[in-house]
């Protein structure tokens, strides 16, 4: 925490800091022939909280953070061929996340929403763009739902 808001110490501003974070995700998708997505990201995520403490044993951490991801790439695969492969990545993006954690003593418990969208090239061909199929825009949504369940220090 940063700071308290008033005398009683029942509610604080803070600075919300992951250091470093990976994010997997695969789906199996079969139309005419069975194909695989798979996403991989490697990002940081910095930004403020919000904590209201109603006792002294629970607490409700609220942020905003601004992602900043150092990394991310997908990969199509069809009828799992991996050696045809076809990749695209891109080094530097930007997102935001926003969420909720609610610690009980030292339990934690939260939901976290997480937005990026990068403009995915193929790793052969640069000017090659995924892009996104709903929008025939140049940029691909990649957003997730994140789970806590742990303990907090």
């Amino acid at each position: 925490m940063l700071t308290t808001l008033n005398d009683q110490e029942t509610m604080a501003l803070g600075l919300d800091v992951d250091w470093i974070s990976f994010y997997w995700q695969q789906f199996h998708l079969y139309n005419a022939i069975p194909y695989d997505i798979v996403t991989f990201q490697f990002y940081q995520k910095v930004g403020p909280s919000f904590t209201i403490m109603p006792t002294e044993k629970i607490a409700i951490d609220i942020f905003a953070r601004a992602v900043v991801s150092w990394f991310a790439a997908s990969a199509f695969i069809e009828n799992e061929d991996t050696d045809d492969a076809e990749g695209y990545g891109r080094v530097f993006t930007m997102g935001y996340s926003t969420g909720a954690n609610f610690r009980f003593s030292i339990r934690m418990v939260g939901v976290e929403f997480c937005s990026m969208s990068p403009k995915l090239e193929n790793f052969d061909d640069p000017d090659k763009i995924f892009g996104n199929l709903r929008t025939n825009g140049d940029r691909t949504l990649l957003p997730s739902m994140n789970f806590t369940d742990g303990l907090s220090f």
